[in-house]
């Protein structure tokens, strides 16, 4: 079945019609073939098109809290606009794409209780552990949950190991187990006034925390500039991690210790044993004085001092369930929600001069950001209106950003760069351009990125397998 993010060409980019083409096939294969050709992107649009045209007059409702993992008439209305919206940044564009594009979209917003689907009150809530099948989320990968036949588990000798499993939960994690420097001032080997060097690991591997994975930590350009505004914006809160609590349950835990301030400000000769219910690790996601650090018996971490080790987790992934801090995750992935449907339906009524339309989308979208739980009515209508953007406010870069404090790590952000023909600026300006900041104690890392790289790789072994009539080329126009 072709998927969206294969068929994005680039029109500017001149490596060869076979950029965005690939086979086509409507019928169903009875014998196997060696042969494959491809198709130009506007027979595969018009396929794809036709196909989500139908499902989302022919699928049903599903109402909330029945199981997202089937196709539903929502989901398909979704991808639909979502469709429209891709063809018409390509060079198969129609006239009417956008415009198809934002009607779609905006049925499925209008009409939102007839899906039985809505946005959740609070950002939180969309991922917290249990509410997979919620009323926001449209469609989602069920895994299977048997103690005895799940493909997900540490402890499990008949699940097998690999691609199979869901380690989502565990690829966003820092390694909070590594010894800490308790009396770090903050530089790269200083430490607090009158205190020596206390390296001792604070944090002991837990279920709730998760397995430290190294695998992704956020950029400068997330932390910084996506999520720079925390004041009315609830969504960094709700989106990273940035606390993490002793937890050494052995006698081994008497060396979790630090010192508190004495009346002089110093460390020296005043310790406190850390409790089981201490913050024995905190991003307070700002720089910190000398005082905070001397009032804090556990170990400040802040931007200046992360590094590709440690920074703030991400919460949407993590997964509380598990038998094992091991085992992945056996959780529902959500595959695409209803905010996303709000932002895509922006994006294109942006392109359909919608400017407007746009900004109601988006407002509905922040205005939920603003929501937290302890707020009074005043206070959460004050930070609302704080949200609230005007027409004069919206560009594509405002919406690239916006999209990456509603959908971080929500694995789409390749999709929206190659689609809306970003992805080589975006990645030049905000991952390797000298000018941004980035972590000081974190390496530089050389990034060469080309045009051809809008699309990804076809496997090699899929290429070899068309040995009948004219060989079938790779991707990229000899970018691979």
């Amino acid at each position: 079945v072709p998927t969206i993010e294969n068929i994005i060409p680039k029109p500017q980019i001149n490596i060869g019609k076979r950029i965005g083409d690939i086979p086509l096939n409507l019928k169903f294969n009875t014998s196997p073939s060696t042969a494959a050709s491809r198709n130009s992107i506007g027979e595969v649009y018009e396929a794809i098109i036709k196909d989500l045209n139908e499902a989302a007059n022919d699928l049903p409702i599903i109402a909330s809290g029945a199981s997202k993992g089937r196709a539903s008439k929502a989901a398909a209305k979704h991808l639909l606009g979502k469709a429209y919206l891709t063809r018409g940044w390509s060079s198969a564009a129609k006239s009417t794409d956008f415009d198809m594009a934002y009607t779609t979209l905006n049925e499925l917003i209008t009409n939102r209780a007839t899906y039985g689907v809505d946005l959740e009150q609070d950002f939180a809530s969309v991922f917290r552990n249990g509410n997979e099948y919620g009323r926001e989320n449209l469609f989602v990968l069920d895994r299977n949950t048997d103690a005895v036949f799940s493909e997900s588990g540490y402890n499990n000798t008949n699940a097998p190991d690999g691609n199979k499993e869901n380690r989502n939960n565990h690829y966003w994690n820092p390694n909070y187990t590594v010894a800490r420097n308790i009396n770090s001032d903050g530089t790269a080997s200083g430490n607090l006034p009158g205190s020596a060097a206390s390296n001792v690991q604070l944090c002991n591997r837990n279920t709730s925390d998760g397995r430290p994975f190294l695998r992704y930590f956020p950029t400068s350009y997330a932390l910084n500039t996506a999520f720079g505004e925390r004041v009315n914006d609830s969504r960094y809160s709700k989106t990273f991690k940035t606390i993490w609590i002793n937890n050494s349950p052995s006698a081994a835990s008497s060396i979790f210790q630090s010192t508190l301030p004495a009346l002089s400000s110093t460390r020296n000769g005043v310790t406190a044993q850390l409790s089981s219910t201490d913050t024995a690790i905190w991003m307070p996601g700002r720089e910190v004085t000398i005082a905070e650090r001397q009032a804090f018996r556990g170990c400040i971490i802040a931007p200046s001092q992360y590094t590709d080790v440690m920074f703030p987790a991400l919460v949407k992934h993590l997964d509380s369930t598990r038998l094992h801090f091991n085992d992945p995750s056996d959780r529902p992935y959500i595959l695409f929600r209803l905010s996303y449907s709000y932002l895509l339906g922006a994006e294109a009524a942006f392109k359909a001069g919608k400017i407007s339309e746009a900004v109601t989308l988006i407002n509905a979208v922040r205005r939920r950001a603003a929501f937290r739980s302890n707020y009074s009515a005043s206070q959460l209508a004050s930070a609302q209106a704080a949200m609230d953007i005007t027409s004069a406010q919206i560009s594509l870069d405002f919406i690239l950003e916006e999209r990456t404090r509603e959908l971080y790590a929500e694995y789409c952000r390749f999709q929206d760069l190659v689609r809306t023909q970003s992805l080589v600026s975006r990645v030049t300006q905000y991952i390797i351009n000298p000018a941004v900041p980035t972590y000081p104690s974190v390496p530089k890392r050389t990034i060469n990125i080309k045009p051809c790289h809008v699309l990804r790789p076809i496997p090699q072994s899929q290429i070899d397998r068309v040995t009948t009539g004219p060989p079938f080329l790779q991707n990229g126009g000899g970018c691979y």
